[in-house]
């Protein structure tokens, strides 16, 4: 077994852990595709790796780590490869309705916080979250 610590390093880095099967003298790897698995190992929101296969980037813009924080708060679901795969394989419609909703619901709450004296959602690097479709 592979047994993985948590460490604070993670809130800033990820980490990659490639396994290889090789020979012991008494097995030999196999096919050679199938002979190494690569682990990725975070404690930071990561894209779900149909994201795009699916193209959620048309119905909800861009990815971004901030983007994907809060469709899991407002919707409750984690958004994730299997959740992701439910929304491509099901209703076209409820997925038009999710993207106009989040994106009126960023409306909200960006009038929020301008009201409170806040600035509005941002990305780290200073630009304005933004759930506009393609």
């Amino acid at each position: 077994p592979i047994v993985v610590l948590r460490d604070a390093s993670l809130d800033q880095h990820d980490v990659v852990l490639k396994i290889a099967i090789k020979d012991n003298g008494v097995f030999k790897p196999g096919y050679e595709e199938f002979s190494t698995r690569t682990l990725h190992i975070s404690a930071q929101l990561a894209k779900p790796s149909n994201w795009d296969a699916y193209y959620m980037d048309f119905m909800f813009g861009a990815y971004t780590p901030t983007k994907h924080a809060l469709m899991i708060e407002w919707t409750g679901n984690l958004w994730d490869d299997a959740y992701v795969e439910e929304l491509n394989n099901g209703d076209y419609g409820y997925l038009e309705y999710l993207a106009t909703w989040m994106k009126e619901k960023l409306e909200e709450e960006n009038q929020k916080r301008l009201d409170a004296g806040e600035d509005i959602l941002r990305e780290p690097d200073g630009t304005p979250v933004t759930f506009d479709m393609f």
